[in-house]
């Protein structure tokens, strides 16, 4: 017999915090916040083997089994780790040269952590970015 066991599980984590300036709002997920891989499984396995002239030195062997595939290895577990499905990147336009800033002086004269558009920046295109929305 053969006895398997899994238990995926995080420990508290998080990003962000009032220390981080384009990310002022921290998301924490405390351990065991989302759901994991958790499993049991026992599998019966057997052998024989047979001597087939009864000298020890031919013999005739076989076996049964079941043999599941390594999940830990494929890092599927990792994958429900909420803070890696955390979208933490978005992009936005920027536009040097549209008269609301300092022209051509490549600074983008703008609220960086305002989603919304102002100064010489567009809106964020990922409006969830800092809102700690899992994405699968």
């Amino acid at each position: 017999m053969r006895y398997d066991y899994i238990l995926s599980s995080y420990p508290d984590s998080g990003v962000g915090g009032p220390d981080y300036q384009l990310m002022p709002t921290r998301i924490f997920y405390p351990s065991r916040s989302t759901e994991g891989v958790h499993w049991h499984d026992v599998t019966p396995r057997i052998g024989v083997a047979y001597d087939l002239f009864g000298n020890g030195r031919t013999a005739l062997k076989a076996n049964l089994g079941k043999y599941l595939m390594a999940l830990t290895a494929s890092n599927s577990d990792m994958d429900l780790n909420p803070l890696i499905r955390t979208n933490l990147f978005t992009t936005r336009t920027w536009d040097d040269r549209s008269g609301l800033g300092i022209n051509n002086d490549y600074v983008p004269q703008c609220d960086l952590s305002n989603p919304a558009r102002n100064g010489e920046c567009g809106a964020m295109d990922n409006q969830d970015l800092r809102q700690g929305v899992l994405h699968a």
